[in-house]
């Protein structure tokens, strides 16, 4: 044993010291050792006298002391002095004195202060490399290793390396080992190759050599000789030598010669060699050290990445299979992770998977490290699909029971694969389902690891670190895996399990190590960006307060988790729209941001980007597009073009550009904002995702609905496979697309979009959500224009209180939903309800939107058109002259609406009676029409239509006539002749002629019209049979019967065809014949037809409809032209009954029934019958 004494001391040992032993001892100074009694600096020169002492006890504490002094730096100075004269023993003659110099100076060249000293000594040192003693060699040698780590001292060991190389082949086994050892350090300095190449054989021959040392050190070098390429060729590519070392009886040997079998199979010239060479590699799986079976595992799960091998590893996993089962605790958890590996190759998963129930038993392993192991393999095996089945039937429940493993450790490692498996959809519900067994985690003792506390000393915080016994025992804490968790809930849209996980979280927090603990702070941080999340504003309001607090009073201010709580309280502000005081707070951390990390660090500039926003939503747009834009141009400069906070800024500069209506500059960012997050993040990321939304919300914006539409069904999709159905981000997406399909036009699909929507939306985000209530407003617009008026109702009157609640009843979306419940009621013809709405809602619109706003024009549309349906025509008119005057007031005589508000004026004022108005209101829209639009403008054309219309009631048929000619020429000009406006425009205008008597006129027009639509659509178009009919009673009234006749004949059959015999259409044709047939005196042929219509009509329309009551008639008024009086009175007299009853004294038909029924009374000769009966006649039309 060696003895520790003061330095002036001296102790002699009778045994010789071996100088291995001296090597690698360790001499520690104790208490009490020489190196306290060193008061000057002059004992140094005591310290180099015994370095030459006799005894090698003595020159070894002498070494140990001299390092210990250099490392103090008192002594430096004092040290630098003699290290010449310390460094020159190397040239004494007695071996230990240049032994212990040599380690002295290789522990004195890792200090800088000595470095200009010790390479003028290195030829010296390395000269002791071909010292006839072997050990100086050895000492040697390890001099030379160590100085390789060191680059600055490789000129000198150039010099020296061929006398080093020749040490391969030293004699003695222990200056072999040394060489070897520093020989593999060597491979590692590339400036060395060509001298180190010639060299291999050499040492590869040590591979034979006796000492089992030696051979494991040459092992080991293999690894690195095969990954280097330079090397590769001085390796025999039939690996016989390895081949041989396979079967060595060292188990290190072998452990090293198999992992060099890894690199080597990465080069195809060697594979012909390790196929053969398999079936020893697969003994090694039955080698009786557990380790090189261990090895051997790792080995062979590489080589199975290579198609080549793999059909001999397929024969082996039997093999693997057993070592499942192996005694050793380490070959089992190899094997575990080994079948993991495998299981991502498909040629392997079917043997995998009938592995699958001695992976399961490694659950209940009773070595720990095992049973973590088997966790993290069946994790692992669950992402690919052959697996799931059997992992969610069998696996998952296991996992679950290992919740409550008795090793801290499994149950942690349990909580961290329940992370993962959350990603995967179909485990999802099983571990939402294990909620209460990982909040009965939560309060394992073995969870509440000691992690230290804040205590108050004196009116002072003190940190009281946990204890060291608690710090050995310390592993990853399951409280954080669950914290974890609780993110992951979150993430995954499921937040009230992530609400009450991160409550019972928090509360555990809070019990254990307080409020003040950085956990405790944190948890409280997540759980207001949950409560965040799922609208809790005010729970993440008072949360975040509380935080705040906490961190200023522990941290202080300036701190960067107290400044991020202030940021994340200003958003929380933001979002419950206390914006003044959100932009209060936002300025603030700016502010010490600016102060604490700089102008330009990342936190800085996230501060930056929340303010924009906020005052993007206080409508500060000028400062918000300054904001936005100084944030980005910092972002590109600090952290480049592809981070992904510069993408973000460049996102929320759009969102700027959007709001101020620069919806070109938006886009233009947002098209690029997508490319590059595509490149940098991938299509699935996030980011990725809400650039792809944006950009569609601005293309829906900007009109392009088709590229909309395009981009929001790839977003859905993508975030339904990202995210999942129910996430909230796939949600808000689902009603972003829905609102296209609505603005498409493309109302069944909103509706199916919105109905899939709207119960998910419920049950994830909850009623009161922006999102929620978005999509009940919509699918209520949806259901109103799709005709579903009570569904529409039903979910209106369900979606006003909960609008009124969340927005306010002054809130513009809350406004729009009253406009339209409105509608539905009139729609409904609930006119009491629909004017009781319409008249709360006007004024607000007003107040709120302005009178400008189309909801609020919209809003006094709806209402005038409600008290037009209740004939409330001086209140509708009234409120259409205080629209009209409102909007020529803000939008102008010219604009749309207003035009649009003065038709339907006059529409009132001629529904009033008030024909004047309504004549001197449609002439003004002509006007203008023609003035903003031309004359051959479609909408110019139909106000014309409509003013002749009133024209035609005040009898200025001239007027008419002018009118009707201008409109036929427009017609003509813009669409041509064949087309349906023109010739219905040409109808009208025969029409005219009619009421004007001008008959050539208008039969040469009639006739053109008929030519025109028979040669364009064809003699069966719905058109051509309505102008031949039109012809065919121009005809009749000019008396023209047997062109008349032709026309009717010709058109029955086809409106036959069309729209059946039975068809009041078709039947009505077919009174016209007969009356043509009367006419014509064709009597038996009149009353033939005439009794067939009237049976016809008085099945198919029933006794009092007005189409049989017309065949009534006819038919009467033909008995009586026939001669058959009696027949005629007898119908004529049921016929005015009926009318009488069913259409009213005044009705038209019943004033004709009359008459014939009195002509025939007079040819009856009974003249008191018709004298009463014209009386009553003269009476009615007089009244």
């Amino acid at each position: 044993m060696v003895s520790y004494l003061g330095l002036g001391n001296r102790v002699t040992s009778a045994n010789e010291i071996d100088p291995n032993a001296i090597w690698n001892t360790t001499f520690p100074l104790q208490s009490g050792l020489a190196l306290e009694r060193v008061k000057d600096n002059q004992l140094l020169s005591q310290i180099l006298s015994l370095l030459k002492d006799g005894n090698t006890d003595v020159q070894s504490q002498a070494a140990a002391v001299f390092i210990q002094l250099s490392k103090q730096g008192k002594f430096k100075e004092a040290i630098a002095k003699i290290l010449p004269e310390v460094l020159e023993l190397l040239k004494d003659q007695k071996w230990s004195v240049q032994m212990h110099t040599a380690s002295t100076m290789v522990e004195l060249s890792k200090q800088r202060e000595f470095g200009d000293e010790i390479p003028k000594h290195l030829p010296q040192l390395l000269k002791l490399l071909r010292d006839e003693r072997w050990s100086v060699r050895f000492h040697a040698a390890s001099v030379f290793e160590a100085l390789l780590k060191q680059d600055e001292r490789n000129v000198a060991i150039a010099e020296a390396l061929p006398r080093f190389l020749k040490l391969l082949q030293d004699g003695d086994k222990n200056v072999q080992f040394q060489a070897a050892s520093a020989f593999c350090e060597l491979l590692k300095q590339e400036e060395f190759n060509d001298a180190v190449l010639e060299a291999v054989p050499q040492f590869l021959a040590l591979l034979e050599n006796e000492d089992e040392r030696v051979r494991s050190q040459t092992a080991s070098g293999l690894i690195q000789l095969s990954k280097q390429e330079i090397y590769l060729n001085t390796i025999p590519s039939d690996l016989l030598r390895f081949r041989q070392v396979l079967k060595d009886e060292s188990w290190s040997v072998r452990s090293y010669v198999t992992l060099a079998f890894v690199e080597l199979s990465k080069q195809e010239r060697f594979h012909n060699a390790i196929s053969e060479d398999l079936p020893q590699l697969l003994e090694l799986l039955q080698d009786v050290n557990e380790k090189v079976r261990s090895q051997a595992i790792s080995v062979l799960v590489q080589l199975s990445k290579q198609e080549r091998f793999q059909a001999s590893i397929f024969s082996a996993l039997p093999q693997f299979r057993g070592l499942l089962e192996d005694a050793s605790w380490t070959v089992r958890s190899y094997a575990a992770a080994a079948f993991v590996e495998l299981s991502r190759q498909e040629r392997f998963q079917k043997a995998i998977f009938d592995a699958l129930p001695q992976l399961l038993k490694l659950l209940q392993d009773e070595n720990e490290n095992v049973r973590s192991q088997a966790v993290s393999a069946l994790v692992q095996l669950s992402n690919e699909e052959i697996f799931q089945d059997t992992f969610f039937l069998k696996a998952l429940p296991q996992f679950l029971k290992l919740l409550k493993d008795k090793s801290w450790t499994v149950r942690s490692q349990a909580v961290s694969a329940f992370v993962e498996l959350l990603q995967q959809e179909r485990f999802q519900k099983a571990i939402f389902d294990a909620l209460p067994q990982l909040l009965e985690l939560l309060h394992d003792q073995d969870t509440l690891q000691e992690q230290g506390s804040i205590h108050e000393d004196d009116g002072k915080q003190k940190f009281i670190p946990p204890s060291s016994k608690a710090l050995e025992s310390y592993q990853p804490d399951a409280l954080h895996s669950i914290a974890d968790l609780a993110v992951m809930y979150q993430t995954l849209g499921k937040l009230d399990a992530a609400e009450r996980l991160g409550e019972e979280i928090l509360s555990l927090r809070r019990k254990v190590y307080g409020n003040r603990n950085p956990d405790t702070l944190h948890s409280m941080a997540n759980l207001a960006v949950t409560y965040q999340a799922l609208g809790k504003l005010d729970a993440a309001e008072n949360l975040g307060e509380e935080i705040l607090a906490l961190r200023t009073e522990v941290f202080g201010n300036h701190n960067p988790d107290t400044l991020r709580s202030m940021a994340n309280l200003a958003v929380t502000y933001q979002k419950l729209g206390k914006l003044d005081v959100a932009e209060k707070l936002g300025e603030q951390v700016l502010t010490l941001r600016k102060q604490v990390l700089g102008n330009n660090h990342p936190d800085t500039l996230h501060s930056m980007a929340d303010l924009a926003v906020t005052c993007l939503a206080l409508e500060k747009l000028d400062s918000a597009q300054k904001l936005a834009e100084e944030v980005l141009g910092l972002c590109k400069e600090e952290l480049g073009p592809h981070h992904p906070d510069t993408l973000r800024s460049m996102t929320n500069l759009a969102a700027v550009y959007h709001a101020l209506e620069k919806l070109d500059a938006a886009r233009n960012l947002e098209e690029e904002a997508l490319v590059l997050r595509k490149k940098v993040l991938g299509e699935h990321h996030p980011d990725t995702l809400h650039s792809m939304a944006n950009l569609a919300a601005t293309y829906h914006a900007l009109g392009k609905l088709d590229a909309a539409e395009k981009l929001g069904e790839e977003v859905l999709a993508l975030h339904k496979n990202v995210l999942g159905g129910d996430h909230p981000d796939t949600l808000h997406f689902m009603a972003n697309l829905a609102a296209t399909y609505q603005a498409l036009n493309r109302l069944d699909a909103h509706e199916k979009l919105a109905k899939e929507a709207l119960p998910l939306c419920r049950k994830v985000l909850g009623d009161h959500h922006s999102d929620t209530l978005n999509l009940m407003v919509n699918l209520a617009d949806t259901y109103r224009a799709l005709g579903k008026l009570e569904a529409a109702e039903k979910l209106a009157e369900e979606a006003l209180p909960l609008c009124k609640e969340v927005f306010g009843s002054q809130y513009a979306d809350t406004l729009h939903l009253m406009v339209n419940l409105a509608m539905t009621y009139q729609d409904l013809g609930k006119l009491d309800a629909a004017e009781k709405l319409g008249e709360e809602v006007l004024p607000l619109c007003s107040i709120v939107l302005g009178d400008h706003h189309p909801d609020t024009l919209s809003s006094m549309v709806n209402l005038a058109l409600t008290y037009h349906a209740q004939e409330k025509l001086d209140a509708a008119g009234k409120v259409e002259e205080q629209m009209l005057a409102l909007c020529k007031r803000v939008l102008g005589n010219h604009h749309f609406y207003t035009l649009r508000t003065m038709v339907n004026l006059a529409a009132t004022y001629q529904e009033m009676g008030n024909l004047h108005a309504a004549e001197a209101l449609r002439e003004e829209v002509v006007g203008l029409y023609k003035k903003v639009l031309g004359n051959h403008h479609p909408d110019t054309i139909h106000s014309m239509v409509k003013l002749a219309a009133i024209y035609k009631k005040l009898g200025k048929m001239d007027a008419v006539e002018r009118m009707d000619r201008e409109i036929v020429e427009l017609h003509r000009s813009v669409f041509g002749d064949n087309h349906p406006d023109t010739l219905h425009s040409m109808a009208n205008l025969v029409s005219t002629y009619q009421a004007l008597e001008k008959w050539d006129e208008a039969e040469k027009l009639g006739e053109e019209v008929f030519r025109l639509s028979r040669n364009g659509f064809g003699d069966d178009h719905p058109e051509t049979l309505h102008f031949m009919v039109s012809l065919g009673r121009l005809y009749q009234s000019l008396g023209k019967l047997d062109a008349a006749e032709k026309l009717y004949k010709e058109s029955i059959p086809l409106y036959s065809n069309m729209l059946g015999d039975q068809h009041p259409t078709t039947l009505q044709l077919r009174a016209h014949l007969a009356t043509i047939y009367q006419a014509q005196e064709k009597f038996e042929m009149a009353e033939k037809l005439g009794e067939e219509l009237f049976a016809l009509t008085k099945n198919v329309l029933r006794d009092s409809h007005p189409q049989t009551l017309h065949s009534m008639v006819n038919l009467a008024a033909i008995y009586q032209a026939s001669g058959k009086l009696d027949a005629a009175e007898k119908l004529g007299e049921e016929a005015l009954d009926k009318c009488k009853q069913v259409l009213g004294n005044n009705h038209p038909q019943t004033l004709r029934s009359m008459a014939n029924l009195a002509a025939t009374y007079h040819a009856l000769e009974k003249l008191d019958a018709a004298e009463q009966l014209e009386a009553e006649l003269l009476k009615l039309k007089t009244e």
